[in-house]
């Protein structure tokens, strides 16, 4: 390959819109706005989520080059906590589980306020499964956190990738 032929492909690569995490936000975007996710699901912990969407927040910080902020956002994130339900799994001999599920569904409704057709609602949902021996208050600190990791990671790449 001669040096004219190299800088071409230099010259076309630096030019394209992509990059190695696949997160593709509009140039002209520079802030978000993620309001407190009201907690709808009758069984689930009042301040979770005040979590989640601080949980959201600095990811979004720390993954891409917008700012919060707290009005005329350019992406904007509601949400709720409307499921959380503990569920017997792998059913044993005498009407007893070996296991339990914790389920996690959060309903988010994104507005992209740069362009309207590219805003969405969707829900999401994730679990924990743990033995049906221990008691969910044990270990739900765990599971939510376990939970809220997957959550964060599927809002975010539906919200900034096009993957």
């Amino acid at each position: 390959m001669n040096k004219y032929s190299l800088i071409l492909v230099l010259l076309f690569c630096c030019s394209c819109k992509y990059s190695f995490d696949g997160i593709s936000i509009d140039k002209n975007a520079t802030t978000y706005f993620i309001d407190i996710f009201r907690v709808t699901a009758p069984q689930a912990p009042p301040i979770l989520g005040q979590t989640f969407a601080e949980e959201l927040i600095d990811k979004i910080r720390r993954e891409t080059r917008l700012q919060p902020t707290d009005r005329d956002a350019d992406y904007e994130i509601e949400g709720s906590i409307v499921t959380y339900r503990v569920d017997a799994v792998a059913p044993q001999a005498g009407a007893q589980t070996a296991l339990n599920r914790l389920n996690v569904t959060v309903g988010i409704d994104f507005k992209d306020n740069l362009d309207e057709e590219k805003s969405w609602k969707q829900n999401f949902s994730y679990f924990f499964d743990y033995d049906s021996q221990i008691n969910l208050l044990d270990i739900q600190d765990t599971a939510i956190e376990s939970i809220n990791e997957q959550l964060l990671e599927d809002i975010f790449r539906k919200a900034f990738t096009n993957w």
